[in-house]
């Protein structure tokens, strides 16, 4: 038999004829169809019909308890003497955002299951926002003090300087993303929006996707991340002070700026961030600020620049300007006296050529005194062994070895006999 709801398990109740009135014929064939649960099937029907009914309930926490298999807590109604069993899983309950405890105010958006052993009605929490200023208040202090005590308020990077390439998280409609581009100067910024709620129950994991995407594959390229929103009350900007957002942003490896307008506590994500900014206007005077250098030092280095090139420009034309005139006054000198000047020319031309002359015909006397053929004409010769090397000891020679003598007018070929050794040879 197919189920009597969609999503659900299969029922299978006790299906009977009901008669209406006296028993009789007629009223058999008139007889209406009754659906008959048993307990656990009619028990499993109200659970699954539950479940498709989520929906958010507001009241006060109490009784709250923390228990390895879960988290238990009543809700209770502020106007009527009512109550509501709640339970969350401990996985959801981490990833929650908020620390709770007795006497919160919050809006838990979940759905009724019952508990079949007990037929107890208890509502499933998914998901949990705080209401009311009190409640807000005493969640966001407790809160700043656990993250102050870590750390997380403390690290402040530098923003870099020349910022070009800007990630913007905030919703796309409104007047906050528009007050940000109105104010940037013309730089050439690039602007990269992750459109998102900032506000209700869809703000936090859209916030939390938003520094994840830029801090993916765009981490390298981004200068910048600014988170923005317009002012409001401590429970407008409750995302902002989820626990889950804030230790994202914490996370951030890009350096980070936080615009959220606020009238008197400071949202915690913007304490997270390396720079803090009331409004829209001024995260982009901020962001502005990083080519304050280049914009107040370039006029001066462009003075000192050009005045450098003036002074080198005037100084090489002034020493080109005294070269070309002490050329210009020897030519004139030269035009003046042409005669006395061709004959000084002259004479240092002729001196020159017999210095040069007398240099040469003493170097040709030296290199006549050092020719062989000149101490050969003179009566020596030339003696070579029998290896073709020119013999200058008679201990490299032995009896009835072939010796070759050069002459100057030719040479001979003679055979040791005898050799004799003067005293130095010893």
């Amino acid at each position: 038999m197919n189920s009597l709801f969609e999503g659900g398990e299969d029922i299978k109740p006790v299906i009977r004829k009901r008669t209406v009135g006296k028993s009789s014929t007629k009223d058999l064939d008139t007889a209406a169809t009754e659906i008959v649960f048993s307990v656990n099937d009619y028990l499993d029907f109200v659970s699954a019909t539950l479940s498709q009914m989520r929906a958010p309930v507001v009241g006060e926490v109490s009784s709250f308890k923390k228990h390895p298999t879960g988290i238990y807590f009543t809700l209770k109604d502020a106007q009527e003497d009512a109550v509501l069993e709640c339970y969350c899983n401990p996985y959801i309950y981490r990833n929650l955002g908020v620390e709770l405890s007795d006497g919160l105010q919050i809006k838990a958006i979940g759905y009724g299951r019952v508990f079949k052993r007990k037929g107890k009605l208890t509502f499933q929490v998914e998901a949990v926002e705080l209401v009311g200023e009190g409640s807000l208040q005493k969640a966001y202090e407790a809160l700043k003090k656990k993250l102050s005590e870590e750390g997380l308020f403390e690290r402040k990077r530098p923003l870099p300087e020349f910022i070009r390439n800007i990630g913007i998280i905030t919703s796309k409609t409104g007047a906050v993303i528009d007050d940000f581009k109105k104010n940037l100067e013309k730089r050439g910024y690039m602007l990269y929006l992750w459109d998102t709620r900032v506000e209700g129950i869809g703000a936090v994991p859209g916030v939390i996707a938003g520094i994840r995407h830029f801090n993916g594959r765009m981490a390298d390229m981004l200068d910048v991340l600014v988170v923005m929103r317009g002012g409001g009350s401590l429970e407008d900007l409750a995302a902002f002070n989820d626990e889950r957002v804030v230790r994202e942003m914490y996370a951030s490896r890009i350096p980070t700026i936080a615009a959220i307008g606020h009238d008197r506590d400071v949202p915690l994500l913007a304490l997270a961030a390396d720079k803090l900014e009331s409004t829209p206007t001024a995260a982009a005077m901020r962001v502005n600020s990083s080519w304050t250098r280049l914009t107040e030092e370039l006029p001066a280095v462009t003075f000192r620049i050009f005045h450098g090139w003036q002074m080198a420009y005037r100084s090489v034309f002034a020493r080109m300007r005294r070269r070309a005139e002490a050329a210009y006054s020897k030519l004139h000198l030269l035009l003046q006296k042409p005669e006395s000047y061709r004959v000084r020319i002259f004479n240092a031309y002729v001196l020159a050529f017999n210095s040069a002359a007398s240099r040469l015909s003493a170097s040709q006397r030296v290199v006549l005194a050092a020719d062989p053929r000149r101490n050969l004409r003179l009566g020596y010769s030339i003696l070579k062994g029998p290896d073709g090397k020119v013999l200058k000891e008679v201990s490299s020679l032995a009896p009835g070895d072939a010796v070759s003598a050069q002459l100057s007018s030719g040479s001979f070929i003679a055979r040791v006999t005898e050799i004799k050794k003067n005293e130095q040879g010893k």
